[in-house]
């Protein structure tokens, strides 16, 4: 199977999976706001370079089932990468940052495990630079639909891995196609929501 057949199967996935999310989100009342705020290292692709992406994001979380806010990343070592300059190859440094909006819905919630998946629509540029020039700059729409899943060691600690996948819907107009590619995080948590309860609101400082 192509990469086309590949990227149509998991648009059909997700077009159906955010569709019922959607049903699943309108049972949720927004009450009892808390923080969801997290540092992100993304284990990646760009065109076809091993990279790791930095980033956060900060938003919140209604009732521990669904959470929404803001996200960045951004690459943060220059890339070389070789581009054609005038028809002459030459040596260049990629970079590449992006912005994001994220709903996530928490479908499944025990005392050790956190299961949640979401959908990030963003934009970003992506460009070379060649000496102090910048080269080949392109603004690009992304769209990155994910699953999570968390162990939680202590209350307020945890271990945890996501795995999703970068589309780029119009790269075929400008020639950013090669920016699509899978994308995994594993680490450490911290349940800051948790963290919110037991310090501020002055619930009880459960075990750590």
């Amino acid at each position: 199977m192509g990469n086309n057949g590949f990227h149509k199967i998991l648009i059909c996935f997700f077009t159906i999976y955010c569709g019922v999310c959607s049903a699943q989100i309108t049972k949720i009342t927004f009450t009892n706001p808390e923080p969801d705020l997290s540092i992100i290292g993304v284990n990646t692709r760009l065109r076809k370079h091993p990279v790791s992406l930095t980033g956060f994001r900060a938003g919140v979380i209604f009732n521990d089932k669904f959470s929404t806010g803001i996200a960045y990343a951004w690459l943060p070592k220059d890339l070389d990468e070789d581009i054609i300059v005038n028809g002459n190859p030459v040596s260049g440094r990629l970079h590449f940052y992006y912005g994001s909006v994220y709903a996530e819905y928490h479908f499944f919630d025990t005392k050790k495990w956190k299961l949640s998946s979401g959908l990030m629509p963003g934009a970003g540029t992506v460009y070379n630079v060649v000496n102090t020039d910048r080269r080949n700059q392109h603004n690009v729409f992304l769209l990155e639909p994910f699953v999570n899943a968390t162990y939680k060691i202590r209350d307020v600690v945890g271990i945890g891995a996501s795995v999703g996948y970068r589309f780029v819907p119009f790269g075929f107009i400008d020639g950013t196609s090669d920016l699509q590619a899978p994308w995994v995080t594993i680490g450490f948590s911290v349940f800051f929501a948790e963290v919110y309860k037991n310090y501020v609101k002055g619930d009880g400082l459960k075990t750590l």
